[in-house]
């Protein structure tokens, strides 16, 4: 194959774009966008269980259908991995003891291992965008107590 070749298919893969979208009773849920293809490739929801010291969680190819796939991961019976070692920096680090955006993407990495059999085909291109969506009010609320703090 041409280096010629090799480049044209390369420029060809686009990012697959892992956005946060709004919680719905306690539940996180995440979309990713396969910008090469133009389509919605996978919705995750998870739900952080604090006293099981487990994810909770929901996969979907198709979020018209019900989930391809549901479960719990527990942090105990999987002591070795990334997402339990991040869950667990995230918690011990925070007041109020919830994920940060890096755990949360450990935590749906690991989803999609279990789940997800293309995604070695797109796992380099993942681009995670997890802050959660803000909406009007929240962002009025923000703008009034820096406008607050400013005047300190």
């Amino acid at each position: 194959m041409s280096r010629e070749l090799e480049d044209d298919e390369e420029e060809e893969l686009e990012d697959v774009e892992v956005e946060r979208m709004p919680d719905l009773d306690g539940w996180e849920f995440y979309k990713a966008v396969d910008g090469a293809a133009g389509r919605d490739r996978w919705t995750v929801s998870i739900q952080h269980r604090r006293e099981q010291n487990a994810i909770e969680y929901a996969f979907w190819t198709d979020v018209k259908k019900d989930p391809e796939a549901t479960g719990l991961l527990e942090a105990g019976r999987e002591s070795g991995k990334r997402w339990v070692s991040a869950v667990r920096r995230a918690v011990d680090s925070s007041e109020n003891r919830t994920l940060d955006n890096d755990a949360r993407a450990e935590v749906v990495l690991a989803i999609l291992r279990q789940h997800d059999p293309t995604l070695d085909s797109y796992e380099s291109r993942l681009l995670f965008t997890l802050e959660p969506p803000s909406d009007d009010e929240e962002a009025d609320e923000d703008d009034e107590d820096e406008d607050e703090d400013d005047d300190d």
